[in-house]
């Protein structure tokens, strides 16, 4: 599907009904979209240009694993899956954290999921570099949800 370069809207059906075919849970299916999507290029191997190659590719695929990233459960295992896939393929390192935040802003994962993979959730697979590229975020989670507490 993916190296096919389906539209999401297209996409979205197939696996569903492959879901359902399956029975599989949405923490599988999401999984499964984010191995095939990320496996379905050719990445480039210098460093700028993966950066753009890379964003550009899952800002087009976010609204599908926001789909299947429907418990807190699932957008852990999701979080975790990034982090691992990051680790294993050294160019994606230091992307991790804008991977992150791509997610958050499209509803992939939440900001009570980032702040507990952030304290206790996160893979010990690099976790120090991935753990301090995340604090700058982390820090301004944080701090709006304190303002927001103290607005309430």
């Amino acid at each position: 599907m993916f190296q096919r370069d389906l539209e999401v809207a297209e996409m979205l059906p197939l696996c569903q009904d492959l879901q359902k075919k399956h029975n599989l849970a949405d923490v599988d299916m999401l999984t499964l979209a984010w191995k095939a999507m990320m496996g379905a290029v050719e990445w480039n191997k210098k460093e700028d240009i993966l950066a753009e190659q890379s964003m550009r590719h899952l800002k087009k695929y976010a609204s599908l694993l926001a789909t299947f990233s429907t418990q807190p459960r699932s957008e852990l295992v999701f979080l975790v899956k990034v982090q691992e896939f990051c680790y294993d393929h050294v160019n994606f390192m230091k992307l991790f954290h804008k991977m992150v935040l791509l997610f958050y802003k499209a509803d992939v994962v939440s900001e009570e999921i980032i702040l507990k993979w952030y304290k206790d959730g996160h893979s010990s697979k690099g976790k120090s570099a991935f753990l301090s590229q995340m604090q700058p975020m982390v820090e301004w989670l944080q701090n709006a949800e304190e303002e927001s507490s103290e607005e309430d």
